[in-house]
């Protein structure tokens, strides 16, 4: 466990979260193995993990959204990115989906380090790494 939550603050701030140290990251990952590895990552990272559920209404999304200034949200698959999304521009309607303090909206699947973690949650086997941290 804490091999793979290490890899997953190791690739979180090799988005360039290191230096924002105490950022906020949206997590809107569900029940599973990679929920508690996604959240140690986040907290080895220097994160501030913020749940999501991307089943609330946009609404409350976008409140949520405006009120935590989030770095980064991390979603388990593009129907919950679509979510965000939507929330995203109804809390910043005037901004573009590029805007600074908009969050942005990666799926686990496309970080290094996350995607073996998600492999791993959906049973598929994952060869251990015995090189490195």
């Amino acid at each position: 466990v804490w091999s793979r939550g290490a890899r997953a603050g190791e690739a979180l701030r090799e988005l360039g979260l290191e230096e924002k140290r105490g950022c906020r990251i949206g997590v809107a990952v569900d029940e599973g193995p990679l929920l508690p590895l996604l959240e140690l990552g986040v907290l080895l990272s220097g994160g501030a993990i913020v749940p999501l559920d991307p089943c609330e209404p946009h609404a409350r999304l976008a409140s949520v959204l405006e009120d935590a200034e989030l770095s980064l949200a991390i979603v388990k698959d593009a129907s919950a990115a679509a979510s965000l999304e939507a929330a995203a521009a109804l809390a910043f309607p005037d901004r573009g989906p590029t805007a600074e303090f908009r969050p942005r909206i990666v799926l686990a699947s496309d970080v290094p380090g996350l995607s073996a973690l998600q492999e791993a949650s959906e049973g598929k086997d994952e060869k251990e790494d015995t090189e490195g941290g």
